[in-house]
């Protein structure tokens, strides 16, 4: 509806609440075309992943106020924390335990402030790497790339949980 005479500023409240993982893509590659069509669209949404995808600016309401507005990029580095890295294992049971050891002690030794992220099982290991650290992550990629059966992915950071953990606290 909000297409209907083809208008040059779109405003979009949530429109992808409750879509499916493949509908949602969809819907952002119609919302990439209309800017690629130079047209003004205001989306609002509570899936960072999904501003960062479509948006130029975000800005940021907490507790009914003006937060922080900018670039993804801005955003992340003013209030952002760092890196997630994610290391998933293939080995067998009876070697994880000693697997995990072995890589804690790697991401440890090499980047002391990192810490392990609440949602790491036996198999799936995830650490958040401070952006001070940056320096130190080819030492730490080349160190882990020798532990056999891992597959190691490193992700710009997932500031849902941790930047709003923030933006709840202040």
């Amino acid at each position: 509806i909000s297409l209907i005479n083809d208008p040059n500023i779109i405003i979009m409240d949530e429109p992808t609440s409750g879509m499916d993982p493949v509908t949602r893509r969809e819907y952002w590659e119609i919302i990439r075309k209309l800017k690629q069509e130079r047209k003004t669209v205001v989306i609002t949404t509570q899936f960072l992943n999904e501003a960062e995808e479509l948006c130029d600016r975000i800005a940021i309401l907490s507790k009914g106020r003006l937060f922080a507005v900018g670039s993804a990029d801005y955003i992340k580095k003013k209030f952002g924390t760092g890196y997630n890295l994610v290391i998933e294992s293939s080995a067998p049971k009876e070697k994880l335990e000693s697997q995990t050891f072995q890589i804690m002690a790697k991401i440890h030794r090499i980047i002391p402030a990192s810490y392990s992220l609440d949602d790491s099982t036996a198999s799936i290991l995830k650490y958040a790497l401070p952006f001070s650290e940056q320096d130190k992550f080819a030492q730490l990629f080349s160190e882990l790339e020798q532990i056999p059966d891992i597959n190691v992915a490193q992700s710009k950071i997932d500031i849902s949980s941790q930047f709003f953990h923030r933006l709840i606290c202040n």
